[in-house]
């Protein structure tokens, strides 16, 4: 060959063109990159040297560049060949189209060899939603975040994500940078149950539309505990009745029991006790559609009453033993309690 030639090459649908240069006898071929290819995903692209007769240059050793229609495709860094690629490289997974195009073309060149493989047609593609949010909260959060990610490899549609909870639509702003999206839901207006989230891309010229339906705002009552007050009293003989009482424990965002529904009673052991002892209070009757409700027992302690028995005034001529004809009285006794059996003795028979 004794002068430039410009050689172009057709397979399919794609075209590959070089240009030879007829003191170096060597021109470059680029190949490999998958027609159609798709937005995001990677293809490989591979580079021969050759010689003037088209075969592969296995002395090859220089520096290439690479360049794309469309701009902004990921491509190879420059590389050099070594001895050891014989001619040929292969960049796995090298060329990553960000946009859609009828006719996308990637050149290499090493500053004086030029070689294109052209006429990819580069489709849309389908993104994949990750790291969706699917919050379990608790009555009293005021929000809660709701977001994630989407791409397609290393490309990131534009646009907003529509996040659909209890009915209502939010778009949110997708990040250029990341793919990833959030927003930071108010639970106003929400109460106890299962919320299904819909995560939802309505596509743009390079990547498709998606739905994903598979996550749920789950909200939980919160805990609350109703404790009955614990009472004590001194043995009278009678039922108790002094009355009952409980604490509640555990309301949020500055509620009281206003907001509780039913009627709090009580009952347990307690109801009956007269006797020295420690008698069950069970609280119940409340209801909540937002608060889980404990009741938590208390306890009625009655306790001994003081009873004072006094030793009666006595004489006696000396008869050489202790014994007493008086009786003690007994002071302190209640309701129709009564003392049998009772006596006294002197302390000493002189």
């Amino acid at each position: 060959m004794n002068a430039n030639y410009k050689r172009s090459l057709a397979i399919g649908l794609a075209s590959f063109s070089f240009t030879a240069s007829a003191g170096a006898a060597k021109s470059l071929k680029v190949s490999g990159i998958a027609n159609p290819s798709s937005v995001g995903i990677a293809t490989d692209v591979t580079v021969m040297a050759l010689k003037a007769n088209l075969s592969a240059d296995t002395s090859y050793l220089g520096t290439i560049q690479f360049t794309s229609v469309p701009a902004g495709t990921t491509l190879p860094a420059n590389y050099t060949f070594t001895a050891a690629d014989a001619g040929v490289h292969t960049f796995t997974g090298g060329v990553i189209f960000s946009s859609a195009s009828a006719s996308a073309s990637v050149t290499v060149t090493d500053g004086t060899l030029t070689a294109s493989q052209s006429g990819i047609v580069v489709n849309k593609s389908t993104p994949v939603f990750s790291n969706l949010s699917a919050p379990t909260i608790t009555y009293g959060v005021t929000s809660t975040v709701l977001g994630g990610t989407i791409s397609q490899g290393s490309q990131f549609p534009s646009g907003n994500v529509t996040i659909t909870v209890n009915s209502v639509a939010h778009p949110v702003a997708i990040s250029p940078a990341d793919g990833s999206f959030s927003f930071s839901l108010s639970t106003a207006g929400l109460a106890f149950g299962t919320y299904p989230i819909t995560y939802a891309y309505a596509g743009d010229v390079n990547f498709n539309a998606i739905t994903n339906n598979t996550k749920s705002l789950i909200f939980n009552k919160a805990p609350l505990t109703v404790t009955a007050d614990n009472k004590t009293k001194v043995y009278d003989g009678l039922v108790y009745s002094g009355g009952y009482s409980a604490t509640i424990s555990g309301f949020v965002n500055g509620e009281t029991s206003t907001v509780l529904g039913g009627t709090l009673s009580f009952s347990g052991t307690s109801h009956a006790a007269i006797n020295f002892g420690t008698y069950v209070i069970t609280p119940s009757g409340l209801t909540s559609s937002n608060y889980a409700i404990t009741f938590s027992s208390g306890s009625l302690s009655i306790t001994k009453a003081p009873l004072t028995i006094t030793a009666a005034t006595d004489t006696k001529a000396y008869d050489g033993n202790t014994s007493s004809t008086a009786t003690p009285t007994v002071s302190g006794l209640k309701g129709t309690d009564t003392v049998t059996g009772l006596a006294e003795v002197f302390d000493t028979k002189n």
